[in-house]
């Protein structure tokens, strides 16, 4: 099943996906994009409620090194699968 993004979903999801594919935290990547974090965290459970695989997240441990897994969910022409 594939999902059409609307201009606003798209944006959002991207920022999501790029701070993933950096294993940034999404606090450091919002500083770097002056977005917010609170606007990347709502947009991050929006999608996710309408059914958009959102990449996950970069989670720090102790030490400075970092614990993650990407799983990206796009199909060979680009568009995204969602779950259902």
């Amino acid at each position: 099943m594939c999902c059409e993004l609307n201009p606003t979903q798209a944006f959002w999801l991207g920022h999501l996906y790029v701070a993933s594919a950096r294993n940034m935290p999404l606090n450091d990547y919002a500083d770097s994009q002056a977005l917010t974090l609170t606007d990347l965290l709502m947009w991050e459970r929006r999608l996710s409620v309408q059914g958009v695989p959102v990449p996950p997240r970069t989670l720090f441990v102790g030490g400075g090194g970092f614990l993650g897994t990407r799983y990206p969910h796009v199909i060979a022409d680009g568009r995204w699968r969602c779950r259902g």
